[in-house]
């Protein structure tokens, strides 16, 4: 189920349905979240419903680079992590 609000000076379409993550856009008219919301609603219904994320075109070795500087410093044994690290991101697999 859609639900269209305004939030300042946007129009925010939230459209929840079973089984799928809430998924939330905001647009400068009401008539685009309406359509927008239709359309989302739609391709949830035909199963063509597909979220498009960060991780989107993104290969396994930048993954493993951005994971090397945002996540491996704070942990306590980083310095043997990112070395392996970068024997992952060596092999054919990360791309």
């Amino acid at each position: 189920m859609a639900s269209i609000r305004q939030r300042a000076d946007k129009w925010q379409a939230r459209v929840t349905r079973k089984g799928f993550p809430a998924v939330v856009q905001s647009f400068a008219t009401r008539s685009e979240a309406i359509r927008w919301a239709r359309q989302t609603e739609a391709a949830m219904d035909q199963g063509a419903f597909r979220q498009v994320g960060a991780s989107d075109g993104m290969t396994l070795r930048e993954l493993l680079e951005r994971y090397a500087v945002e996540v491996s410093p704070r942990k306590r044994g980083s310095r043997d992590e990112v070395i392996r690290i970068r024997a992952m991101q060596r092999t054919k697999m990360a791309g």
